[in-house]
């Protein structure tokens, strides 16, 4: 009996043996995930770093010019504000009249009804599936589904 008791005890401590040695690899390859996450958040991060910082020089790079625009055109800008002001108080003054369509323009559109529009507009009008079919050469089943679909 007591051979029993240690083969059983030794086959125990070789399963345990087995099972720290599997937990060991698990926690090895989660701490190597942890690892890689972290080295790529960092490089993720010192990107964004640099990228916010080609912004900034680029901004400011904008800044200077719009600067330098604006001190070059100063005196344009001014009689460029009389021009528009005095353009708008005409408008004001002037009564409004709507654009006349041209020749083109005058000519009557004409609009079509889509095939499953005139099917729903049969049925509206109290036409059965079968004859709507027939006057529009379609298939029963699909003229179906058309109604089916709208309700």
């Amino acid at each position: 009996m007591a051979i029993v008791y240690s083969i059983l005890s030794l086959c125990l401590v070789g399963f345990l043996f087995i099972r720290l040695q599997t937990t060991e690899r698990q926690l090895k390859q989660i701490q190597q995930r942890l690892d890689d996450s972290e080295r790529a958040r960092e490089e993720v991060e010192q990107s964004l770093f640099v990228f916010a910082d080609e912004i900034k020089e680029g901004n400011e790079r904008v800044l200077q010019q719009v600067a330098n625009h604006l001190d070059s055109n100063s005196h344009a800008n001014d009689s460029t504000f009389e021009t528009i002001t005095e353009e708008a108080n005409k408008l004001e003054s002037e009564p409004y009249q709507p654009p006349m369509p041209t020749n083109h323009q005058e000519q009557k559109q004409t609009y079509h009804q889509s095939p499953q529009a005139m099917v729903l507009s049969l049925h509206n009008q109290g036409m059965s599936s079968n004859d709507i079919a027939k006057k529009m050469n379609m298939g029963k089943g699909e003229v179906d589904l058309i109604i089916k679909f709208q309700q």
